[in-house]
């Protein structure tokens, strides 16, 4: 498969929109090996998300749970000119010899209208290589100096129950999908309408569903209790 150029991209409008109409700048077809890439649906405005690694895939559901944050735009270019510029002053070589545009893995935004930049990287091992190090940098500067905190991310330091467990609710999003005690008490987690702490172990539904057995008999109850 052909790789498309940065002009094809462009004329996509690749890297544009917000929520439901935002178009990634890099997609996992536009590789020759699709590897461990990987699609999901953003379960709370539809957009199909293209996400290039299992990791990325975790961090977008750990960044799309938290109520504090509006957006989530996957695969973000950066101006070209710009960070050919950041290369240039610091003696760095710029990625495909100054023609290719540089992506961030995340651009968050906050509902408080704030934003920042995520790069997510496996481990602190890669960080041991030179290039590695000097793309990071050309990002850092990048972000800073438009007024954006710049965080880098490292997979292994995700909770891997806390993303399995709300990749698991996610599903039951929807208040059509909800049909008994399972999807019911997933559907009220993933809707942030149980204080339930979904980090370091995988959760027991069953044991929930008596837990909180006065919730759910409340909600079946009276329907129009459910979030939209």
């Amino acid at each position: 498969m052909r790789q498309l150029s940065e002009k094809t991209k462009l004329k996509q409008h690749r890297g544009t929109g917000r929520g439901s109409s935002y178009i990634p700048f890099c997609k996992p077809t536009d590789f020759n090996s699709l590897g461990t890439t990987t699609f999901l649906t953003d379960w709370i405005i539809g957009r199909q998300v293209h996400l290039l690694s299992m990791g990325e895939k975790s961090y977008y559901y750990l960044l799309r749970y938290d109520p504090h944050i509006a957006d989530v735009r996957e695969q973000y270019p950066l101006e070209l000119e710009k960070t050919v510029s950041i290369a240039h002053q610091n003696g760095f070589r710029h990625p495909k010899n100054n023609s290719t545009h540089m992506t961030t893995d995340f651009l968050v935004t906050y509902r408080d209208g704030h934003y920042e930049a995520h790069s997510l990287k496996t481990s602190r091992n890669i960080l041991s290589s030179r290039r590695v190090c000097e793309k990071l940098y050309i990002e850092k500067c990048y972000w800073e100096s438009i007024g954006i905190p710049f965080l880098l991310v490292f997979k292994e330091d995700l909770d891997t129950a806390y993303t399995d467990n709300i990749e698991d609710c996610a599903i039951f999003h929807d208040p059509s999908d909800v049909t008994d005690d399972y999807s019911l008490i997933k559907y009220l987690i993933i809707h942030h309408r149980l204080d339930i702490d979904l980090q370091k172990h995988h959760l027991d539904y069953q044991e929930l569903i008596k837990e909180h057995r006065k919730e759910l008999d409340l909600y079946w109850n009276n329907k129009k209790l459910l979030p939209h």
